[in-house]
């Protein structure tokens, strides 16, 4: 534990983005040969450590960009958020970036120079991140689009127009904002953001949340009618199970659509279901088998490989074949089983109507 302290304080302490990817693939190194790496708790210490990475890289991307910057930049605050894996805090080693911006420009400030400042401080975000090793959201769920780099007025409006009109795509962005977690910047820009989409979730819950259902449904736990794993039929992964997507991804879906429902603030997976538990969403044995069904995903989760690909962290999420022992398989079972069950309650809670 006294190793990742300190590499927590030294990527903190750090000044370029060099000795930051340094540093960062000493930790990669170091877990692969830690006994702790397999362990469920570790997810905590690697999300520590993502942070500082994170934060370190910032700013250093916002420390050149405000130097070479003629005059005072024109924005009061803003928030740099993450999303998915790293607004629950659940980021693998290899996690990419998901991430967005929302900002205040300064009173009486051009609202266009602004927009172009922060548009100047997105791109740069975006290339320390990558120089770190976290390639980009194959979705462009970037600091670097405009679309997720808004005012806090402007995310308000668009909050408003995604709950009002749900496509398939506003549904999924929506789900997106509700993981939203800053990690650089004003804190309480996101906390705004995350209160006005309860408001709005609220306002026409008996709308939006069937809709949500849908999406959040889209991904099945990858365990068959008679309890069988369903795993990879062919290909270089075959016979191998997808984590992310048949186990993961199915999970956290499902809790936090029923966090969002019960108002539950927190981002975590762990931490929904301990608020779902405390506002009686759930009955409390029901939290607990939830809890430890969740921690071994998430073991596993982190047992799948990993490679580099132009100079950046990347993954499958397959669980391998070879790696599928009895064991892991019998743990493997009873935790998707559990899935199972979270995603039936969904679709009984929510219903499958409102097709997107």
């Amino acid at each position: 534990m006294q190793l990742w302290h300190e590499m927590e304080r030294k990527a903190m302490q750090l000044d370029d983005l060099a000795g930051l990817r340094s540093l960062r693939d000493e930790v990669h190194e170091a877990f692969g040969s830690s006994p702790e790496a397999g362990g469920a708790d570790a997810t905590e210490t690697i999300n520590r450590l993502h942070d500082a990475f994170i934060r370190r890289a910032l700013a250093i991307a916002e420390e050149r960009v405000r130097t070479s910057h003629a005059g005072v930049p024109p924005v009061s605050s803003f928030a740099v958020l993450l999303f998915g894996s790293g607004g629950r805090r659940e980021q693998t080693l290899w996690s990419d970036q998901d991430n967005g911006l929302v900002y205040e420009p300064k009173p009486g400030a051009d609202p266009a120079e602004a927009e172009r400042y922060m548009e100047r401080l997105g791109g740069a975000f975006r290339a320390s991140l990558e120089a770190v090793g976290y390639p980009p959201c194959e979705g462009d769920v970037l600091v670097s689009n405009p679309a997720w780099r808004r005012t806090g007025t402007a995310w308000r409006d668009t909050l408003q127009a995604w709950v009002e009109e749900p496509a398939f795509e506003t549904v999924r962005h929506l789900l997106i904002v509700g993981d939203a977690r800053a990690i650089y910047g004003n804190e309480m820009l996101a906390v705004a953001m995350r209160t006005e989409l309860a408001n709005r979730i609220e306002a026409r819950r008996d709308a939006i949340l069937p809709r949500m259902a849908q999406n959040t449904l889209r991904y099945k736990v990858l365990v068959g009618f008679l309890g069988n794993l369903l795993t990879e039929p062919y290909g270089a992964d075959a016979g191998g199970i997808d984590i992310k997507y048949g186990a993961y991804i199915p999970m956290v879906n499902a809790v936090r659509l029923l966090a969002l429902a019960h108002r539950v603030t927190a981002t975590s997976t762990l931490e929904r279901i301990d608020g779902l538990a405390r506002c009686e969403g759930i009955p409390l044995e029901a939290a607990a088998a939830w809890k430890e069904a969740f921690r071994t995903v998430l073991k596993f989760r982190a047992m799948t490989p990993y490679r580099i690909e132009d100079g950046k962290y990347t993954t499958s999420g397959v669980l391998s074949a070879k790696l599928l022992t009895k064991p892991i398989r019998r743990e493997l079972k009873d935790a998707l089983r559990v899935g199972a069950e979270l995603q039936r309650k969904v679709r009984k809670t929510f219903g499958t109507e409102g097709h997107l």
